[in-house]
């Protein structure tokens, strides 16, 4: 069968963000151009798009230590029950609440994610590392492909505020599956909890970092590129999409094109298994310089977004490479606390992409947006290219 060798939990993971996912994919994407419509201001619609990646800076080191004390279900269960509320809250275009709202997807997505890669790491082996991490990705990839579809046509006939309303209810939903499915364990919540204002806990985070960051430290790096130029799309490619005319009908199905990419990663993992993780980013990297530098001046809708698809399949590609790369640059006694150390650098990543596409934007154009991004690619090929020639 297919994925046989792939952990049952983590395909369970894979279907609990599937759900989670296809409520927000219906709308997330068009969110940028929801802002602008309440905000009227590109900048802001930037500075709100990186919140939550900002917000998870001041709990990726806490929220790790709490995976690495307790039962990593208890805390994807809460994160996924969290998700489900800021469609609700955008729901009221109250401009303050907005803000609201992006926090909480910011504390529901550091919650989520570093206790699902935890799960993802510890639970598979060296042997198909890639693929079992892109199988976890698996169901947020293929509930992004069809969301966006069914998203375009409920805003384009109903208008916003009923993708938010599926968005909260389909979230709802993947919380009631992972409590039947997967369940989850609350022995030792209070003293986690605890131990997360206590010194001594970051004190030996402090000393394990130590001990960890010679062999770690390029991983990070690496990621925190990939992650920046990865996040750059969330505001870049909705708002040239209304640029250039397409409709909210166009643009969900070129969200849910440009998402299709993500269910190869399985495949592109097994590439980079045996080719070599670096050198695998190394290719995609260098491929992507020239299609986004091109993109940068097309005007049709069809051949911009045929660029832009292949640019996201490049992009998204690199993300669970650079994951293995990072599993075996840690010791497995504090892969945990070293988790969040990883979404730190990957968060920082994300919240500076979608500040500087909508800061460039403003500034320059949305066009000139693409030629930034060209120049992050080449840097992440360039810091690529060092690691495997004078580190490895």
């Amino acid at each position: 069968m297919v994925f046989d060798d792939v952990p049952g939990s983590i395909k369970h993971l894979s279907i609990v963000f599937a759900l989670c996912y296809f409520g927000s994919s219906v709308i997330w994407m068009f969110l940028p151009v929801f802002f602008e419509q309440v905000v009227d201001n590109v900048f802001l619609v930037g500075v709100l798009t990186s919140i939550p990646a900002f917000t998870t800076l001041f709990m990726d080191m806490p929220i790790a230590n709490m995976i690495q004390r307790m039962d990593a279900k208890f805390l994807a269960f809460t994160g996924v029950l969290m998700f489900s509320l800021p469609g609700l809250i955008y729901f009221t275009a109250f401009v303050p609440l907005l803000f609201l709202g992006k926090v909480v997807e910011g504390v529901s997505k550091t919650l989520r994610w570093e206790s699902g890669w935890f799960l993802a790491m510890t639970e598979s082996n060296s042997q198909n590392e890639s693929e079992s991490i892109a199988v976890f990705g698996l169901g947020k990839s293929v509930a992004e492909i069809f969301g966006p579809v069914i998203g375009g046509l409920v805003i384009f006939y109903f208008g916003f505020r009923h993708g938010l309303i599926l968005w909260s209810l389909l979230g709802f939903s993947a919380a009631v599956f992972f409590y039947k499915y997967l369940g989850f364990s609350v022995d030792r919540l209070s003293d986690a909890f605890s131990s997360v204002f206590k010194k001594k806990t970051y004190s030996d985070d402090w000393k394990h970092l130590k001990e960890n960051w010679e062999s770690m430290r390029w991983a990070v790096m690496l990621i925190l590129l990939q992650s920046f130029l990865f996040s750059f799309f969330w505001v870049a490619v909705p708002l040239m999409m209304e640029e250039i005319g397409a409709n909210y009908i166009e643009m969900g199905v070129l969200f849910g094109l440009i998402s299709i990419p993500s269910t190869l990663q399985v495949y592109v993992g097994r590439w980079a298994d045996k080719v070599g993780w670096l050198n695998a980013v190394k290719v995609l990297s260098l491929i992507l310089v020239p299609v986004l530098a091109i993109t940068a001046f097309m005007e049709s809708i069809v051949t911009a977004g045929l660029l832009i698809l292949f640019s996201m399949a490049l992009t998204i590609s690199m993300g669970p490479v650079l994951h293995s790369f990072f599993d075996k640059s840690v010791d497995d006694s504090v892969e945990g606390e070293m988790v969040g150390v990883l979404e730190l650098f990957k968060h920082s990543g994300q919240f500076l992409g979608p500040f500087m596409a909508g800061s460039v934007a403003s500034a320059f154009g949305i066009s000139n947006s693409f030629i930034f991004a060209a120049f992050l690619s080449l840097l992440l090929f360039s810091g690529v290219s060092f690691v495997s020639f004078f580190v490895e």
